[in-house]
C-alpha cells in the first residue's frame, strides 16, 4: 500500500444503529460482537485497545494515526446536488505525553488512505494534509479541528482551540475551547488534560447551517460553540468516508476516542457513557470539599507572603520590561557573547515548532535570523525540568564559549 507503515484492522464492533446510514460505537473493544461489514479501519499508529479505547495517537513523535468507519456514506444523490444533513457525537480524551501535542480532528474525507509516504511526518498538519496541499478545492475534506498547539500560520486564536476547517487547517470559523451554559456563560474546556470531553457537529442541510458544541463528557449538551452559515455542497462528494485524524510532532499526546455516534438525516443517537471506558493516565480529581479545603488553606497560608512582596514586585514591574536580561554568576566566568531573550524570541519567531531543529539533553534547539544582521543562528531553549545537572551544563556553554569559528556568532 502507498501509506508507509499503514495498518488496516477489522473489529466487530456493538452497533445500535438500526440502518446502514448511521452507527454508534460504544467503546470499541474487539469483543463486542456485531452485525456483518461494522468494522473501524485504522492506520499508522492507531489501535483499538483490549480495553475499549481507540487510540490515535502515542508517545512516538512524527506520527500520524486515522480511525474510520469502514463503509462510506451518501452525502449527496449526484454530484451537483446540495449535501444532505448529518450529526455525530464523540467523546474523546487528549492525556499530554512530554507535553500537550498537536490535537486532533473528525473528518470527512472522500477517501481513507489520503495521506501518505514522507508526507506523514508533517505534523502540524494533524494527519490531514501537507504543506503543498494545505487549502487545495481537491482535497474536499472538512474537519472538525481540536487544537492543541497555537500555529500563527494558521491562524489559530490560542494553543487550546476548536475550528472548522475546510480543504485546509486555515479555520473558517474558531473559538478557544470552552462551553457555553444555558445562562450564556463561557466556560473554558481545557481539552489536553487527560479528562473525556464530548463534542457535537449537526449539519442542516437545508439552512446551510454548522454548529459545533463542546462540553465536559459529564455535562449536559450546552449551547453551540461555533455556528456557522455555510454550504458544505462544494465540498462534499457524493460518498465520503467519516473517521477521526491526529498527529504528534516532537510535542506528543495519546489522543483517544472513547466512543462515537453518527447518523445521516437525522439526530445522532447518545452514547451510553456507563458502558465507556476509563481514560490510561487520567487524573484522579479531589472531592468538592477537598478542592475548597485545599484552596482556603493554600489562600490563608499565602496571604501574609503576598503581602509582604506585592509592594516588591509592584517596583520592580515598574522598573523591567517583559524581556529584562538578569546576568548569573556563572557566565561572567564562561559566558560567550550574550544575546538578549527579546532578541531570540524574534529570531525564532516565537520558538515556533516550524523552526524546531531537533531536541537535546536539555532542551530543544530552534533555528534563528537575527534581526539586522540576518545571520543564522541556533539556539537551544532550556527545558524548565532538564534531565542534566547544572555542572554539565555549565560545561558544555563553557566549551561551546571557547570556540572560534566564522559560523558561531
Amino acid at each position: 500500500m502507498c501509506f508507509k507503515d499503514f495498518l488496516v484492522l477489522f473489529f466487530l464492533i456493538e452497533v445500535a444503529a438500526s440502518s446502514n446510514e448511521g452507527f454508534i460505537f460504544n467503546g470499541f473493544s474487539s469483543g463486542m460482537v456485531s452485525g456483518q461489514n461494522k468494522s473501524l479501519d485504522l492506520a499508522g499508529v492507531a489501535e483499538a485497545n483490549s480495553d475499549g479505547l481507540c487510540r490515535l495517537t502515542n508517545s512516538e513523535p512524527f506520527k500520524i494515526g486515522h480511525a474510520f468507519y469502514s463503509d462510506s456514506f451518501r452525502f449527496k444523490n449526484s454530484s451537483n446536488a446540495s449535501a444532505s444533513s448529518f450529526s455525530t457525537t464523540f467523546v474523546f480524551a487528549m492525556v499530554p505525553e512530554n507535553s500537550q501535542g498537536q490535537g486532533m480532528a473528525f473528518v470527512l474525507a472522500p477517501s481513507k488512505e489520503f495521506i501518505s509516504g514522507q508526507w506523514v511526518s508533517y505534523a502540524e498538519y494533524l494527519g490531514l494534509f501537507y504543506h503543498t496541499n494545505n487549502g487545495n478545492q481537491s482535497n474536499h475534506i472538512v474537519a472538525i479541528e481540536l487544537g492543541t498547539f497555537e500555529n500563527l500560520d494558521f491562524g489559530d486564536p490560542i494553543d487550546n482551540h476548536v475550528g472548522i476547517d475546510i480543504n485546509g487547517l486555515e479555520s473558517k470559523d474558531s473559538n478557544f475551547a470552552r462551553f457555553v451554559t444555558e445562562s450564556g456563560q463561557l466556560d473554558e474546556v481545557d481539552l489536553a488534560i487527560g479528562e473525556g470531553r464530548q463534542l457535537w457537529v449537526e449539519y442542516d442541510g437545508s439552512k446551510h447551517q454548522l454548529n459545533v458544541t463542546l462540553s465536559p463528557s459529564n455535562e449536559t449538551k450546552p449551547k453551540p460553540l461555533l455556528s456557522k452559515d455555510i454550504d458544505l455542497s462544494p465540498y462534499i462528494l457524493d460518498q465520503m468516508y467519516v473517521g477521526f485524524s491526529s498527529s504528534n510532532g516532537v510535542q506528543t499526546a495519546s489522543n483517544y476516542v472513547l466512543g462515537c455516534s453518527f447518523q445521516m438525516d437525522g439526530k445522532a443517537e447518545d452514547l451510553d457513557r456507563a458502558k465507556l471506558s476509563s481514560i490510561p493516565g487520567a487524573r484522579v480529581k479531589k472531592s468538592r470539599k477537598q478542592e475548597i479545603a485545599l484552596a482556603v488553606g493554600l489562600s490563608l497560608a499565602g496571604v501574609f507572603l503576598v503581602a509582604v512582596i506585592s509592594s516588591a514586585i509592584f517596583i520592580l514591574a515598574r522598573k523591567k520590561g517583559p524581556f529584562t536580561e538578569i546576568l548569573e554568576d556563572w557566565e561572567v566566568q564562561f559566558g560567550p557573547h550574550r544575546f538578549a531573550y527579546k532578541d531570540l524570541v524574534i529570531a525564532t519567531r516565537g520558538f515556533n515548532e516550524k523552526e524546531l531543529l531537533g531536541q537535546g539533553g536539555f532542551g530543544q534547539i530552534f533555528k534563528g535570523e537575527l534581526l539586522g544582521s540576518k545571520d543564522q543562528i541556533a539556539v537551544k531553549r532550556i527545558f524548565h525540568r532538564y534531565r542534566q545537572g547544572m555542572k554539565e551544563f555549565i560545561a558544555e556553554i563553557g566549551t561551546i564559549g571557547r570556540l572560534r569559528h566564522p559560523n558561531l556568532v
